[in-house]
Protein backbone atom coordinates (compact mmCIF):
# COMPACT_ATOMS: atom_id res chain seq x y z
CA UNK A 1 0.00 0.00 0.00
CA UNK A 2 2.95 2.48 0.14
CA UNK A 3 3.62 2.42 -3.25
CA UNK A 4 0.17 3.54 -4.05
CA UNK A 5 0.64 6.62 -2.24
CA UNK A 6 3.17 7.83 -4.30
CA UNK A 7 1.23 6.78 -7.27
CA UNK A 8 -1.74 8.82 -5.11
CA UNK A 9 1.31 11.92 -5.39
CA UNK A 10 1.46 12.09 -8.47
CA UNK A 11 1.39 15.54 -10.46
CA UNK A 12 -0.19 13.26 -13.97
CA UNK A 13 -2.37 11.59 -12.24
CA UNK A 14 -4.21 14.23 -10.70
CA UNK A 15 -4.33 16.87 -12.70
CA UNK A 16 -5.74 14.23 -15.39
CA UNK A 17 -8.24 13.27 -12.92
CA UNK A 18 -9.19 17.29 -12.06
CA UNK A 19 -8.95 17.97 -15.84
CA UNK A 20 -10.87 15.08 -17.09
CA UNK A 21 -13.80 16.21 -14.54
CA UNK A 22 -13.54 20.17 -15.20
CA UNK A 23 -14.00 18.68 -18.88
CA UNK A 24 -17.26 16.83 -17.88
CA UNK A 25 -18.60 20.40 -16.31
CA UNK A 26 -18.05 21.98 -19.06
CA UNK A 27 -19.18 19.50 -21.55
CA UNK A 28 -22.76 19.06 -19.46
CA UNK A 29 -22.91 22.56 -19.43
CA UNK A 30 -22.42 22.97 -23.48
CA UNK A 31 -24.60 20.13 -24.46
CA UNK A 32 -27.48 21.97 -25.48
CA UNK A 33 -25.27 23.89 -28.03
CA UNK A 34 -24.03 20.70 -29.67
CA UNK A 35 -20.45 21.59 -28.83
CA UNK A 36 -17.71 19.37 -26.04
CA UNK A 37 -15.55 21.90 -23.96
CA UNK A 38 -12.98 20.78 -26.13
CA UNK A 39 -14.45 22.24 -29.39
CA UNK A 40 -15.49 25.43 -27.62
CA UNK A 41 -12.28 26.08 -27.20
CA UNK A 42 -11.38 24.90 -29.99
CA UNK A 43 -13.41 27.22 -32.13
CA UNK A 44 -13.22 30.09 -29.71
CA UNK A 45 -9.01 30.47 -29.89
CA UNK A 46 -9.56 30.25 -33.75
CA UNK A 47 -12.32 33.07 -33.96
CA UNK A 48 -9.04 35.54 -32.97
CA UNK A 49 -8.09 34.95 -36.25
CA UNK A 50 -10.09 36.50 -38.46
CA UNK A 51 -7.79 35.47 -41.61
CA UNK A 52 -7.13 31.75 -40.57
CA UNK A 53 -4.57 30.42 -38.75
CA UNK A 54 -1.66 27.44 -39.89
CA UNK A 55 -2.62 24.77 -38.14
CA UNK A 56 1.14 24.15 -36.87
CA UNK A 57 0.87 27.59 -35.37
CA UNK A 58 -2.65 26.63 -33.93
CA UNK A 59 -1.31 23.60 -32.50
CA UNK A 60 1.95 25.60 -30.73
CA UNK A 61 -0.94 27.47 -29.05
CA UNK A 62 -3.33 25.14 -27.90
CA UNK A 63 -0.14 23.23 -26.41
CA UNK A 64 -1.10 19.98 -28.90
CA UNK A 65 0.70 18.58 -31.04
CA UNK A 66 -0.50 18.46 -34.69
CA UNK A 67 -2.02 15.10 -35.20
CA UNK A 68 -3.91 15.35 -32.26
CA UNK A 69 -5.04 18.88 -33.35
CA UNK A 70 -6.33 17.44 -36.85
CA UNK A 71 -8.52 14.75 -35.10
CA UNK A 72 -10.03 17.40 -33.20
CA UNK A 73 -10.53 20.04 -35.74
CA UNK A 74 -11.73 16.90 -38.00
CA UNK A 75 -15.62 17.04 -36.80
CA UNK A 76 -15.34 20.83 -36.34
CA UNK A 77 -14.89 20.88 -40.49
CA UNK A 78 -17.33 17.68 -41.22
CA UNK A 79 -19.94 19.75 -39.69
CA UNK A 80 -19.33 23.28 -41.58
CA UNK A 81 -17.75 25.29 -37.93
CA UNK A 82 -14.49 25.41 -39.52
CA UNK A 83 -12.73 25.48 -42.50
CA UNK A 84 -9.51 24.29 -44.10
CA UNK A 85 -7.32 25.99 -46.91
CA UNK A 86 -4.28 24.55 -48.34
CA UNK A 87 -1.80 26.86 -48.26
CA UNK A 88 0.48 26.85 -51.14
CA UNK A 89 2.60 23.65 -50.16
CA UNK A 90 -0.17 21.63 -49.91
CA UNK A 91 1.00 19.99 -46.69
CA UNK A 92 0.34 23.69 -44.58
CA UNK A 93 -3.11 23.86 -43.66
CA UNK A 94 -5.16 27.20 -43.20
CA UNK A 95 -7.94 26.92 -40.23
CA UNK A 96 -10.82 29.14 -40.32
CA UNK A 97 -13.68 29.60 -38.26
CA UNK A 98 -17.00 30.20 -40.95
CA UNK A 99 -20.09 32.17 -40.47
CA UNK A 100 -21.62 29.30 -39.25
CA UNK A 101 -19.14 28.38 -36.55
CA UNK A 102 -19.17 32.26 -35.57
CA UNK A 103 -23.01 31.76 -34.85
CA UNK A 104 -22.29 28.36 -33.25
CA UNK A 105 -19.63 30.47 -30.72
CA UNK A 106 -22.24 33.23 -29.73
CA UNK A 107 -24.93 30.88 -29.02
CA UNK A 108 -22.26 28.99 -26.81
CA UNK A 109 -20.89 31.56 -25.08
CA UNK A 110 -23.53 31.72 -22.49
CA UNK A 111 -23.02 28.33 -21.19
CA UNK A 112 -19.46 28.46 -21.50
CA UNK A 113 -19.11 31.37 -18.75
CA UNK A 114 -22.40 30.02 -16.80
CA UNK A 115 -20.16 26.78 -16.34
CA UNK A 116 -17.04 28.73 -16.14
CA UNK A 117 -19.10 30.83 -13.04
CA UNK A 118 -19.71 28.27 -11.41
CA UNK A 119 -16.56 26.05 -11.10
CA UNK A 120 -14.84 29.26 -9.55
CA UNK A 121 -17.79 29.98 -7.72
CA UNK A 122 -17.38 26.56 -6.35
CA UNK A 123 -13.81 26.41 -5.84
CA UNK A 124 -13.53 29.93 -4.79
CA UNK A 125 -12.85 32.71 -6.82
CA UNK A 126 -9.69 33.55 -5.36
CA UNK A 127 -8.86 29.24 -5.15
CA UNK A 128 -9.33 29.60 -9.13
CA UNK A 129 -7.51 32.60 -9.94
CA UNK A 130 -4.14 31.35 -7.87
CA UNK A 131 -5.23 27.53 -10.09
CA UNK A 132 -4.77 29.60 -13.42
CA UNK A 133 -1.41 31.37 -12.30
CA UNK A 134 -0.44 28.23 -11.49
CA UNK A 135 -1.40 26.08 -14.75
CA UNK A 136 0.29 29.18 -16.86
CA UNK A 137 3.11 28.65 -15.17
CA UNK A 138 3.37 24.82 -14.86
CA UNK A 139 2.63 24.61 -19.15
CA UNK A 140 5.46 27.30 -19.14
CA UNK A 141 8.54 25.06 -17.49
CA UNK A 142 11.48 23.24 -19.33
CA UNK A 143 10.32 19.97 -18.65
CA UNK A 144 6.70 20.61 -20.16
CA UNK A 145 7.88 22.21 -23.02
CA UNK A 146 10.74 19.65 -23.87
CA UNK A 147 7.85 17.07 -24.05
CA UNK A 148 5.59 19.02 -26.14
CA UNK A 149 8.20 19.13 -28.83
CA UNK A 150 9.58 15.44 -28.55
Amino acid sequence: MADLEKYENCLCFNLRRAARQVSQAYDRALRPTGLRGSQFSSLAILSYFPDGVRLSELADRMGLDRTTLTRNIAHLERTGLVESMAEGDKRVRRLKVTAMGATRIAEARAAWFGAQTALAAEFGDDNAQALLALLAGLGETDSVKRAIKD
